[in-house]
């Protein structure tokens, strides 16, 4: 991935998203775009190229474009009416993790990575709450 070729793309897709009036869009989908971006030859992801860019352009709807598109690959899950909310606390893990990994050199990706985290946090203790009330057998 190059940073000056990036920069660029999304120094011209800006002109003519401005030109049509579509910026806060177009940033929103840009952000969705930045997810699939290849990791970096370490493995860290996102790259190095795509944390400067998050951190260095502080576009609210680039961020919440890449916000979701994380929490939509996952794509459709399933489990057990008492599993509860085990798969939400181990993305909740990886996702600290990472925030945890950037926090010195990107503080605005790890933020970014911590709100991803706390998100599926709450999932998981809606998911083992509504597990609770099926052991009981109350209802959902």
């Amino acid at each position: 991935m190059d940073k000056e070729t990036l920069d660029a793309w999304i120094a011209s897709a800006t002109n003519k998203l401005d030109q049509c009036y579509r910026t806060d869009s177009g940033m929103f989908v840009l952000g969705k775009v930045l997810y699939f971006a290849p990791e970096d030859p370490d493995g860290s992801w996102p790259g190095q190229v795509i944390r400067d860019v998050l951190e260095e352009r502080r576009n609210p709807h680039i961020e919440e474009g890449f916000y979701f598109q994380v929490l939509n690959s996952r794509g459709v899950t399933s489990r057990g009416l008492d599993e509860g909310g085990k798969q939400e606390e181990e993305l909740a893990e990886k996702y600290r993790g990472i925030a945890e990994s950037f926090a010195d050199d990107w503080p605005r990706v790890a933020r970014l990575f911590r709100e991803i985290s706390r998100t599926y946090k709450l999932d998981a203790r809606r998911e083992e709450a509504d597990a609770e009330r099926h052991r009981r057998g109350l209802p959902r």
